[in-house]
């Protein structure tokens, strides 16, 4: 994890909007708000069938032709414990209790892995003292060759770091077009931090 000054983090998300993190079409199929889905196809097509009702905190991901995977949100009031859905708006299996601040901008954020097609850490902003405005960020694991493709957690809410961090979270994608950089920011101050996740892992 380092830390660097706000005049390069501009820069890097600058940069960030005016290129898609995702190459191909794995943003296509949005799943959030109230059981709301949205596929961005030759046409936009709205239904209601997703299964969370997920008012701010979600994030969805699709494969490279645009065919949803999974997507996370629906935090149970007043728990901070959300569900990632499978593509069959089924909740996927050891999907329960995933650690989610309900009220959060941008609070979870799916990656693939750089060196595994079928594996994606999804990091999620929790608070872990709310009384003393303590946020983390945590991390699970999704394996999609589980369940004849409907997926797996495999590893649930391990802790990514115990900085105190705000629920501003940004991705970007490594120039070697491989890697990502995750970005966020300290809940107080002007440091922000950037994670390198590679074939390796998540660096801190």
């Amino acid at each position: 994890m380092k830390k660097i000054g706000q005049h390069i983090i501009f820069l890097m998300l600058t940069l960030a909007i005016s290129n898609s993190c995702f190459g191909q079409h794995q943003n296509a199929v949005w799943c959030f708000g109230d059981s709301i889905q949205i596929k961005f196809d030759s046409t936009i097509s709205i239904t209601k069938n997703a299964g969370p009702n997920a008012m701010e905190c979600s994030s969805s991901i699709s494969d490279k032709q645009g065919n949803l995977l999974f997507y996370v949100g629906g935090v149970d009031q007043g728990s901070n414990k959300g569900k990632i859905w499978n593509s069959s708006h089924l909740l996927m299996q050891n999907g329960d209790s995933i650690a989610l601040n309900a009220s959060s901008t941008n609070g979870v954020i799916i990656i693939p892995f750089p060196n595994d097609s079928n594996k994606y850490y999804v990091v999620s902003h929790t608070f872990y003292n709310s009384l003393y405005s303590m946020y983390y960020l945590l991390y699970n694991i999704v394996d999609m060759s589980q369940n004849n493709g409907l997926g797996k957690v495999i590893s649930k809410n391990q802790y990514l770091t115990t900085d105190s961090v705000t629920e501003k979270l940004a991705l970007v994608r490594h120039g070697n077009g491989k890697d990502w950089w995750l970005i966020y920011h300290a809940i107080s101050g002007d440091v922000f931090y950037v994670s390198l996740i590679d074939s390796s892992g998540i660096h801190l």
